[in-house]
């Protein structure tokens, strides 16, 4: 299991825990904000385009989302754990996933194998890839916090979301309407979305995901 700090699985109100990202966004708008446009802007990755006959077909760098995006996003929900906590956010903590190649080799790993899990479950019918998506959770703190390896994020996290599905799936469609509604304001409003969510994520995983 991973060391984390010590504590007792406690209970969670995922309202309040977005309030919560609101409110440290607003207390500290530069650093959150900037962090989350670097990692929405670079976990796309490059793209480029070429023709079959008179189809254009729009490529993309492949396993970028995994080699780059994902660690990127680890990078993001692990400074949101930190200022959840109280900390002052600081803009390099997007990168804290590529310090370490151990750290960088599990993200990638995590990353891989949830995407994976969560990609077949969504082929079956949706609803197992979103079952997925719950057990999943708490993957990209686990490896980023807690210093778990790839597989054991997935182990740990399907243990410590036993009995935890509504609360975390309640979390997480408020977290898919928070980036929706930023998508609908000419996308621009992704980048506070982004921010808020991180911050709620490490707020939510901090008060329910200690083992």
């Amino acid at each position: 299991m991973a060391n984390g700090d010590s504590g007792t699985r406690g209970g969670a109100d995922p309202v309040e825990c977005f309030r919560a990202g609101i409110d440290a966004v607003l207390r500290q708008p530069v650093p959150l904000l900037v962090s989350a446009l670097i990692v929405l802007a670079l976990s796309g990755g490059p793209s480029f385009t070429t023709s079959f006959g008179d189809a254009r077909i729009r490529l993309g760098v492949p396993f970028w989302s995994a080699l780059v995006g994902g660690p990127l996003w680890y990078g993001l929900l692990a400074m949101g754990h930190r200022v959840a906590g109280g900390a002052e956010a600081q803009i390099p903590e997007v990168f804290d996933a590529f310090r370490s190649g151990k750290r960088y080799g599990n993200a990638v790993i995590a990353s891989l194998l949830s995407s994976f899990a969560v990609g077949i479950g969504l082929l079956l019918l949706v609803l197992p890839g979103i079952y997925l998506m719950i057990r999943l959770f708490y993957v990209p703190a686990l490896v980023m916090v807690e210093g778990a390896d790839g597989v054991e994020a997935l182990r740990e996290s399907w243990r410590r979301t036993e009995g935890r599905e509504l609360d975390v799936l309640l979390f997480g469609l408020l977290g898919f309407g928070a980036m929706i509604a930023g998508v609908l304001l000419c996308c621009v409003g992704t980048i506070p979305a982004a921010a808020v969510l991180a911050v709620a994520y490490g707020r939510f995983y901090s008060l329910t995901a200690r083992a």
